[in-house]
């Protein structure tokens, strides 16, 4: 079929509706009173539903953009919230890690200064000892002298015999 013979039965078609004018006509009285009625009975209903529908559509819409205005202003907040609250936490880390460091720092000069507090209450300690000990070495070889002075007296003076005499006492009292 070509599209000569489709636009000639198209045309045909056209005309067959105009060629009985009397339905034509009836057709279009039908179409009248039908909208009269619907007009009379049927269109205030109608038009009364479909505003009461556009305004209830209206008002969801409405709400609805509020509700995600809203929930986009809720969102900004929440985002803005957490990152105040990643930059304090940031701050609370920083400033717990300058005060670890400045105990650390405390302890560390405390424990030198009771190091060196120990180190030189032992080297007096020890000088103590020292002198103590001397003290008694002293004692000690005096003790001897005299000791060796009275074997000496009450034994000849023979020089080999004073030298194992004092030799002897030496080393019983050492």
């Amino acid at each position: 079929m070509s599209i000569q013979e489709v636009i000639g039965a198209i045309e045909d078609g056209l005309m067959s509706i105009f060629a009985s004018w009397p339905i034509i006509i009836v057709q279009l009285l039908a179409t009248f009173f039908l909208f009269l009625i619907i007009r009379a009975f049927l269109w205030r209903p109608i038009t009364e539903f479909l505003a009461k529908r556009q305004e209830a559509l209206s008002k969801e819409l409405f709400e609805a953009k509020q509700l995600k205005e809203a929930a986009n202003k809720l969102k900004t907040d929440t985002i803005n919230e957490v990152e105040a609250i990643k930059t304090d936490i940031l701050s609370i880390k920083e400033q717990t890690i300058n005060f670890a460091n400045e105990q650390k720092d405390l302890i560390i000069e405390e424990a030198n200064k009771e190091a060196k507090k120990r180190l030189l209450l032992a080297e007096e300690e020890i000088k103590q000892e020292i002198v103590h000990n001397s003290d008694l070495i002293k004692e000690k070889i005096k003790e001897v002298a005299i000791l060796g002075a009275e074997v000496i007296i009450k034994s000849e003076v023979n020089e080999k015999k004073y030298d194992s005499v004092l030799d002897d006492i030496i080393s019983k009292n050492l």
